[in-house]
């Protein structure tokens, strides 16, 4: 488990380095931040500003979609932008927060 939850700290680094841009690398970034935050939360620790980051990134990918299936809409549109501005600004704070939750948690459990 260690071994396991110091790797997850070296991608979170690695995606702080190399901030996700495309609506793909956005959306790979939700659902990894939706493992570390069942992982967290399951070990019973909280992490808010991961649960915010998922909250915009999970908004701002179902607006994507939604768009898709009922065409470009101004309103849908402003919205979208509105959810990715908001992930842009906690995105820093939330990776930084997982990998010291995680680096905390992995000291735990290899004691």
């Amino acid at each position: 488990l260690g071994y396991w939850l110091e790797n997850l700290e070296w991608e979170l680094a690695y995606r702080e380095l190399r901030m996700p841009r495309t609506a793909a690398e956005r959306h790979s970034l939700r659902i990894q931040m939706k493992k570390i935050r069942y992982v967290l939360e399951s070990l019973g620790r909280r992490s808010p500003s991961v649960e915010k980051l998922q909250r915009h990134l999970g908004r701002e990918h179902d607006l994507a979609v939604l768009q898709t299936r009922i065409g470009r809409r101004a309103a849908v549109a402003r919205d979208e932008r509105r959810e990715r501005q908001r992930a842009d600004r906690v995105i820093g704070t939330a990776l930084r927060s997982a990998m010291r939750a995680l680096k905390s948690l992995r000291r735990a459990v290899t004691r």
